[in-house]
This record gives C-alpha cells, sequence and structure tokens, in this order.
C-alpha cells in the first residue's frame, strides 16, 4: 500500500512542477510583451487593424513576400492604407500592440516603444514583409528597412477631413 501512495505522491509533485513551470513561463511572457503607447496630451486613437498576441515573444516564420509602396492616411477614425498609384485601398495587419493616433490634425503610426514610423501622406517603401491572409489583408511580420527603400515623407501635410 505504500508503494502506490509514494507514486501517487510523485505523479502529484510533478503535476505541481509542471503548472508552477507553466505558470512562471506565463507571468515571464506578459512582462516582456509589448503594449500600446499612451496618447500623448492632444491626440486621439485611431482604430488599426492589428494581429492578435501571441503567446511566444518571437515569430516562428514570416513569408518572404514585401508590400509597398503604401501611402499612410485615415478616415473616419480609421487609419487607412493605399497603393501608390493607381490609389487603391489596401487590408493590412500590423504587428501586435501598434497604434495610430491623430495628431495636430495628422494621422501616425506609432511602434510598441512609441517611435512614429510614418505619418499620414507619407510613402512606406519595401519596408514590410509577411503575406497574405485568406481574407486579402497582408500580415505583417517584419518592419525591417531594406537598403534604399526608407519611409518616403510626403511634401505637406494633407488638408484634415
Amino acid at each position: 500500500m505504500t508503494d502506490g501512495r509514494a507514486s501517487l505522491s510523485r505523479i502529484s509533485r510533478a503535476v505541481f512542477a509542471i503548472v508552477a513551470i507553466v505558470a512562471a513561463l506565463w507571468v515571464g511572457l506578459n512582462l516582456v510583451t509589448p503594449r500600446e503607447v499612451p496618447l500623448p496630451p492632444g491626440a486621439s486613437a485611431l482604430r488599426l487593424p492589428t494581429q492578435p498576441r501571441s503567446l511566444l515573444p518571437f515569430r516562428l516564420g514570416c513569408p518572404l513576400a514585401l508590400l509597398g509602396p503604401i501611402v499612410v492616411g485615415h478616415d473616419r477614425g480609421v487609419m487607412v492604407f493605399t497603393t501608390e498609384a493607381p490609389s487603391r485601398p489596401i487590408k493590412v495587419a500590423w504587428p501586435f500592440a501598434w497604434s495610430a493616433r491623430l495628431l495636430d490634425g495628422r494621422a501616425e503610426l506609432v511602434t510598441p516603444d512609441g517611435t512614429v514610423f510614418a505619418r499620414e501622406g507619407d510613402v512606406i517603401r519595401n519596408r514590410l514583409a509577411g503575406g497574405a491572409a485568406d481574407d486579402g489583408t497582408f500580415v505583417i511580420c517584419s518592419t525591417d528597412e531594406v537598403p534604399n527603400n526608407p519611409v518616403i515623407p510626403s511634401e505637406k501635410p494633407p488638408d484634415p477631413i
């Protein structure tokens, strides 16, 4: 009878250890997961389609398709993107914790660390790698700059809508 209790005790300790390890990993991942930056004074949030949060702090792979050039804009509280020429709307899903805001009448696309990646009217050229989802949305998994293909600022801020 004591062998059964000892075996059950070992199993209980093993299960407890596994649960503790999983819980510690979950807490650790939550501490390193990026979050949207707070809005600066005078800014208002724009809706921006983003990817769901991942349980892993890294990507397991990324398709090697490039998107661009695309023009940054906004319409009725939503950040929008169009192809450069001819101008056609394009659906883009940005990485988790990216955000968009309207500041001084101009839309801004913001990275999780608070850096403004692009502003309304800017053209983003060959910086966006990813692949197409089933609904045609381009899912971005890399924003690393390809040499000689930066974000090109617009000449002047567009007129507010």
